[in-house]
C-alpha cells in the first residue's frame, strides 16, 4: 500500500475528529466547520512558526485529532453522540470536491510563472527550513503573507511534500470555502441543492487555470465571501458569529497583503448586522458598548495584530528587508511622497475606469449580468409572493458599494504602492479584478438561489426555473469551464525539461555551478530566471542568451570554465556553429554536460540521460 494514501486517510481521520469536536462542544453548523478548522489550524501554525516550533505544533495538532477521532467513534457506539447534522449537503459537497481534486491534481507539476516567483518557492522553502521563511531562503517578496503556504505547509507535513500535494491542499482549503454556500441547502430541495454546485463551479472556473497553481486570487475571494455568508447567517447571534469568523479573518489577514481591503468590507459587514440587530434602539449602554467593543476586537484589533505580527517577523528575519519594499505595504512615506509623473497621474483614472467598466470583458459581462437576473428577482418576489426581498436588496446594495470601492483601492495601489513602469500598465489587474468579482458574483448567486428556494413549491416550475437560472450562471464562463477542464501541458514544458536535466546534473556530481544556454528565454519576462531559481533554491547558476560575437563568447568561455555543468536548453545558429567545435560529437547540442579541467583545457562530456536515471 502507498504510503501516501495510508496518512491521506490518517489525517482525514484527525480532521474529522476535530470537526467531531467542534460540532459537539461549539454547536458550529456543519458546513461552516471545515473552513473553521482549517482557518484555526492555519493560524496555529503560523503562530507555531512565529516561535520556530512549526512540526511540533503540526504535529500535536495531526496526534490530537486522531485521539478526538476515536473518544467521538466510542460515544457514538455508546448513543454519546449523534453525527446526523455532520451530513448536511454543504459537508457531503465538500468530501466530494475535495476527493475529485485529490485525484484530479495527483501527479502535476508547477508550471505557472508566479509559482516560481513567489508562491511555489514559499512552500518549497519552508520545507526546506521546516519553518516560515528566514534570511536563508531565495524568496524575493519577502513581505506576502505566507497564509495559505503555512495551511499546505500543514497538510504536506503529515502526507510527505509534492507539488501535486501542495495543490491538492489549496484545492481542499478552497472546497472547504465553497461548502460553507451550501448553509441554506437541505436535501429535500434537490434542484435548489443542484443550483448551488452549479454556482459553486462557477466560482471555481472564474480565474482560469487557478486550480492548477498556488495563486491565492480565487481563495481571497472565495474565504472573503465565506465570512460574509458566515456573518449574515449568525445575524441573530453574534457572539457564535464572531466566534466563527474571527479565525477566518485572521486568515484572510495571512493570505495576501491586498486582503486589507477585504478586511475592512467584513468589518463594516459585521459592524452593520450587530448595529442593525443588537444596538439599534436598545436602552441598556452598557451592554450595547460592552458588544461594539467584542465586536471591533474581533475584527481589527486581532487581525491586524497578526498582521503586526508578521511585520515584526520579516524585519527579524530579513533585517535588509523594509516593509516599505512590500509594494502593496500602506505607508506614510508612500503616501507623502508619490513619485509618479504628471502625466501617469492625468490618465491613471481614465484608463482604471475603461478596464473596470469594459462591456468586452467577461467579468463585467457577468457582474453585470447578476445585476439584472437580481434586479428581475426582486420583481418577481414582489409580485409573485407579495412580500418585499429585503435580503436581495440589502445584497444588491452591498455588492455593488463594496465593487466600486475595491476599483477606489486599486486606483490607490496604482497611485501610492506599485512602481510606475508596472502601474502605468495595469500589471496585475486582471488578477485583483477577479478577485472582487469572486466575491461580489458569490454573494449574488448565493442569496438568489436561497431565494429560489422559497420562490415556488410545484416541481415543474421549480425545475423550469433552476435551469433557467443555472444557464444564466454558466452562459459568461463558458470557455472558462473548457479551460478548466484541461490539465497544463507538463510534459511538454520548460518546466519539466528543468526538472529532468537538474535531476541529471545532481546525479553525476557535485552541482557547483551551472550554466543555462537559452535564446529564447531573452522574452520571457524572467520566467527562466525564476524558474532555475525555484529548481535551484540557490543563486548557483547563470543564463546566458546569446553568442553571436567575440565578446560575448569569450563570456560564455570565461563561464564554462568557472562552472561545473552547463545544460543547453534550445539554440541558434551561432551557437550551434560555435559549440560544435568543442564537442566530439556533432549530435544534437541540446542537453546536459558536466564540465571539468584537464591539462588546462576545457572537458565537456554530455551526461548520459540513461545512466542517470
Amino acid at each position: 500500500m502507498d504510503n501516501t494514501w495510508m496518512w491521506f486517510g490518517m489525517l482525514a481521520l484527525s480532521l474529522i475528529g476535530w470537526g467531531m469536536y467542534f460540532h459537539y462542544k461549539w454547536k458550529i453548523h456543519a458546513v461552516f466547520i471545515p473552513i473553521f478548522l482549517f482557518a484555526s489550524i492555519t493560524c496555529l501554525v503560523f503562530g507555531a512558526g512565529l516561535l520556530n516550533v512549526m512540526p511540533l505544533v503540526v504535529y500535536l495538532i495531526f496526534s490530537v485529532g486522531l485521539i478526538l477521532f476515536i473518544v467521538f467513534v466510542f460515544r457514538f457506539t455508546k448513543n454519546k453522540y449523534q453525527y446526523k447534522e455532520l451530513l448536511a449537503p454543504g459537508v457531503i459537497f465538500f468530501i466530494l470536491l475535495s476527493t475529485v481534486l485529490v485525484f484530479w491534481l495527483k501527479g502535476l507539476l508547477l508550471i505557472h510563472y508566479d509559482n516560481f516567483s513567489h508562491w511555489g518557492l514559499i512552500v518549497k522553502e519552508m520545507f526546506r527550513v521546516d519553518g516560515l521563511p528566514d534570511g536563508t531562503t531565495t524568496i524575493t517578496f519577502r513581505n506576502y503573507p505566507p497564509g495559505s503556504a503555512v495551511f499546505v505547509y500543514f497538510i504536506n507535513k503529515i502526507i510527505g511534500y509534492t507539488e501535486s500535494h501542495a495543490l491538492m491542499a489549496q484545492g481542499i482549503l478552497i472546497a472547504a470555502n465553497v461548502s460553507v454556500l451550501f448553509v441554506y441547502c437541505n436535501w429535500r430541495k434537490v434542484n435548489y441543492l443542484l443550483l448551488n454546485m452549479v454556482l459553486s463551479i462557477v466560482l471555481l472556473v472564474i480565474i482560469k487555470n487557478n486550480l492548477y497553481n498556488l495563486l491565492v486570487d480565487t481563495l481571497l475571494g472565495l474565504l472573503a465571501l465565506s465570512i460574509s455568508v458566515i456573518a449574515y447567517y449568525y445575524r441573530n447571534y453574534w457572539k457564535r458569529s464572531l466566534i466563527v469568523n474571527t479565525p477566518l479573518l485572521l486568515l484572510l489577514m495571512l493570505v495576501k497583503d491586498s486582503g486589507k481591503i477585504f478586511l475592512f468590507f467584513q468589518c463594516m459587514l459585521i459592524l452593520w448586522l450587530v448595529y442593525v440587530y443588537f444596538l439599534r434602539g436598545k436602552p441598556d449602554k452598557f451592554k450595547q458598548g460592552k458588544i461594539l467593543v467584542y465586536v471591533l476586537i474581533c475584527t481589527i484589533v486581532i487581525p491586524m495584530t497578526t498582521n503586526y505580527l508578521w511585520i515584526k517577523y520579516t524585519q527579524k528575519a530579513y533585517p535588509e528587508a523594509s516593509y516599505d519594499s512590500n509594494k502593496f505595504a500602506l505607508s506614510v512615506n508612500k503616501i507623502a511622497e508619490v513619485d509618479k509623473t504628471m502625466d501617469f497621474k492625468e490618465n491613471l483614472a481614465p484608463s482604471l475606469i475603461r478596464a473596470s467598466f469594459n462591456l468586452d470583458s467577461t467579468l463585467f459581462q457577468s457582474i453585470l449580468l447578476m445585476n439584472v437576473l437580481l434586479i428581475v428577482f426582486t420583481f418577481m418576489i414582489i409580485l409573485v409572493k407579495r412580500r418585499f426581498p429585503k435580503t436581495l436588496v440589502r445584497v444588491f446594495t452591498f455588492g455593488n458599494f463594496v465593487f466600486v470601492l475595491y476599483i477606489l483601492g486599486i486606483y490607490m495601489m496604482y497611485l501610492y504602492m506599485m512602481p510606475e513602469k508596472e502601474a502605468v500598465k495595469l500589471a496585475g489587474f486582471n488578477r485583483y479584478y477577479s478577485t472582487i468579482v469572486i466575491y461580489v458574483l458569490g454573494l449574488f448567486m448565493t442569496y438568489i438561489a436561497y431565494e429560489f428556494s422559497k420562490l415556488s413549491s410545484k416541481i415543474v416550475v421549480n425545475i423550469v426555473v433552476a435551469i433557467l437560472i443555472a444557464l444564466v450562471f454558466i452562459y459568461p464562463y463558458q470557455e472558462s469551464f473548457v479551460a478548466a477542464s484541461k490539465k497544463p501541458d507538463v510534459m511538454s514544458s520548460l518546466r519539466l525539461e528543468i526538472k529532468e536535466n537538474y535531476a541529471k546534473l545532481s546525479k553525476s556530481g557535485d552541482v557547483k555551478q551551472v550554466i543555462y544556454y537559452s535564446p529564447l528565454s531573452q522574452t520571457d519576462s524572467g520566467y527562466l530566471q525564476y524558474l532555475l531559481k525555484y529548481e535551484h533554491l540557490s543563486n548557483n547558476y547563470k543564463v546566458i542568451t546569446s553568442v553571436s560575437d567575440e565578446a560575448k563568447k569569450d563570456e560564455f568561455m570565461k563561464s564554462l570554465k568557472n562552472s561545473s555543468h552547463l545544460v543547453v536548453l534550445d539554440t541558434d545558429p551561432a551557437f550551434n556553429d560555435y559549440f560544435k567545435n568543442l564537442l566530439s560529437s556533432q549530435d544534437n547540442v541540446e542537453g546536459a554536460y558536466n564540465l571539468s579541467e584537464k591539462n588546462h583545457q576545457l572537458v565537456i562530456k554530455r551526461i548520459d540521460y540513461n545512466k542517470t536515471n
